[in-house]
């Protein structure tokens, strides 16, 4: 009896059945769901390291272009360089020579050996005073020929000493006017502009007649003789007037000193 009872305690009854294969379908989908997820994760950090790998390989190759392009254009530059070198070889070493003279401008010997003048240089620098210079000539001469009629006029004996020293300092500033004249404008027989020329040629004339002024003012103080002194002294102040006006139109135009 007591082992009969056993085997019916322990024989499965269809719903014990049922709830083993529930139980046991249960435990299938947890280890499924455990799998997937467990393949999930790995996937997941598998993919990460592959990303990264992918992302490496595309920036190189981003940038190769231009890596390429800058190596291309080094290399271009190395190339070119020899030959701006060779065609440009003169010029560099003016650079150098001028860099070695302090920056100054030294032209090479001539083909003898001698070395090069600077008076050229020193002409054209000389020339520059020409400009301030012919205001004194202008105002000494005609100075000096009103101090002459004044002389005439009254027969004062002071103004006959003026007159003479007027005429001799403003001869000799119309002299020196002149040749720095012909430094500041170059040694030409003719101009291309006709206001030039004739302001040159007058000028030229005037320092003649300031040459003469000086010769009849010595005359005079040696013996009082003043005919040829007041002819000269009067021309030089009408040349002298007249060319100043040319300078002037020359810088400000024939029409400086309209109304």
């Amino acid at each position: 009896m007591a082992l009969r009872r056993a085997r019916t305690r322990t024989r499965p009854t269809p719903s014990m059945c049922s709830a083993a294969a529930v139980a046991a379908a249960r435990a299938g989908r947890s280890g499924v769901a455990s799998a997937s997820l467990l393949a999930a994760t790995l996937g997941l950090f598998g993919a990460v390291p592959a990303l990264a790998h992918e992302a490496h390989r595309a920036k190189p190759q981003a940038t190769a272009p231009a890596a390429v392009a800058a190596v291309a254009d080094q290399a271009s530059a190395a190339q070119a360089a020899p030959h701006t070198i060779a065609n440009s070889g003169g010029a560099a070493r003016d650079a150098t020579a001028h860099e070695a003279a302090g920056g100054h401008a030294h032209p090479a010997a001539d083909a003898i050996g001698r070395p090069p003048s600077n008076a050229p240089k020193l002409l054209a620098w000389l020339g520059r005073f020409h400009p301030p210079l012919i205001h004194f000539p202008i105002a000494l001469i005609s100075v000096a020929a009103a101090t002459e009629l004044a002389f005439l006029w009254t027969a004062r004996r002071f103004f006959a000493d003026v007159t003479l020293l007027l005429a001799a300092l403003g001869a000799s500033a119309a002299i020196a006017a002149a040749l720095l004249g012909w430094f500041f404008a170059g040694f030409y027989l003719a101009d291309g502009e006709q206001l030039l020329m004739l302001h040159r040629w007058l000028g030229t004339a005037t320092a003649a007649v300031a040459g003469a002024v000086l010769w009849f003012a010595y005359g005079a103080w040696r013996t009082g003789t003043r005919t040829g002194l007041r002819v000269a002294l009067f021309t030089a102040a009408a040349l002298v007037s007249v060319t100043g006006f040319l300078g002037g139109a020359l810088v400000y135009g024939l029409d400086h000193s309209a109304w």
